[in-house]
């Protein structure tokens, strides 16, 4: 006999497994161990992360919102609720630049099927000046479950630059952090819907003495090609799920460099038909004051984004058939997010 070779003469023998066999079982018990013991502790931090409860809850939106904080701070979806019924959810974040923006969509599509997706492109005026930033990178993709949007974040790897790939796929710093500010701050859940209840006072410092849009540039710059690609992606996400799909820039002190860049990209949105509403050309309908109803040159306070609510939700409930969902069974989130805003109100009087 060959020394190495396992040969089972008897019945006791042939339950007796040799070395090299009794290794490649416990080395797989030990991966299987290993692998639940990490899957429950994402899970377990991943339950703290800030947009989880939403995304669960968003499966029935009729109106999806994308872009950054101008996004979840100049509008509200539960004053959109309360005045036209409307069902929308947000998830924008913090500086997320535009193809972030389309990686997130396309994982959220994957919960819900909106009529409409309004798509706040103020960072395609600026992300060029903003080079690598990994965290605004991935957050939009982390804030869903990896089992849901995997292949997603695989796909989004070519666009995380500067970052450690297996720590940003896995969503370990995300996840850390959110546990870490449910740990100081408590764990009460908000129901905002992806959206933030806004300042309520004005920053100081934190205003600028000018304020340009679409209609009062002309000199026209080109934005950068990642960024014209993602929008031409996401262009063509909402066509093939026939949805909906319309560019937004919320109020805000707009400097003629950033409208410059906006320019081509209301020109991508004529080529392919797509609105394209800048809501700088409207504020003296929306009846916002710049001066007064910001928090600083980006960011609307509360007053600031029930105005901006309540005009972009009439011009959304008329161009597209919107449901009023309020007081609807299959809609009672909405009636939570609304409920939550009203107390919040009520404290600051």
């Amino acid at each position: 006999m060959k020394k190495g070779m396992c040969v089972f003469g008897t019945r006791s023998e042939a339950i007796k497994m040799c070395p090299l066999t009794n290794e490649i079982i416990r080395f797989i018990i030990f991966l299987l161990i290993t692998t639940i013991v990490c899957s429950q502790v994402v899970f377990s931090l991943q339950k703290r992360n800030s947009h989880i409860d939403e995304l669960y809850n968003m499966r029935n939106c009729d109106v999806l919102v994308l872009g950054s904080s101008h996004a979840y701070v100049n509008l509200n979806g539960a004053v959109m609720y309360d005045n036209y019924g409307i069902a929308s959810s947000c998830i924008a974040q913090g500086e997320q630049q535009i193809r972030m923006s389309y990686y997130s969509l396309k994982s959220a599509l994957r919960y819900c099927n909106p009529q409409v997706v309004v798509f706040e492109v103020y960072m395609a005026a600026i992300e060029d000046d903003y080079g690598d930033l990994p965290n605004q990178y991935a957050n939009a993709l982390l804030s869903f479950p990896i089992y849901s949007n995997l292949d997603v974040r695989l796909e989004a790897m070519g666009d995380l630059k500067g970052t450690n790939y297996i720590e940003y796929i896995s969503g370990i710093p995300l996840y850390h952090n959110d546990y870490k500010k449910w740990y100081s701050e408590g764990s009460k859940k908000e129901h905002t819907a992806g959206f933030m209840n806004g300042f309520t006072e004005t920053k100081d410092d934190g205003l600028w003495d000018y304020c340009f849009s679409v209609d009062t540039v002309s000199n026209k710059k080109e934005i950068g090609e990642q960024t014209r690609r993602a929008l031409l992606s996401t262009i063509e996400l909402c066509k093939q799920k026939n949805i909906n799909l319309v560019f937004v820039i919320t109020p805000y002190q707009a400097p003629d460099y950033h409208m410059e860049k906006l320019l081509s990209v209301q020109d991508i949105a004529l080529e392919y038909g797509i609105p394209f509403v800048d809501m700088n050309c409207h504020l003296g309908d929306i009846g916002i004051n710049l001066e007064e109803d910001m928090y600083d040159w980006g960011h609307a306070k509360k007053i600031g984004e029930e105005k901006n609510s309540i005009w972009l939700g009439n011009w959304l409930v008329s161009n597209y058939s919107l449901k009023d969902h309020r007081g609807e069974s299959d809609y009672k989130y909405w009636d939570i997010v609304s409920q939550e805003r009203i107390e919040w109100v009520s404290t600051l009087q």
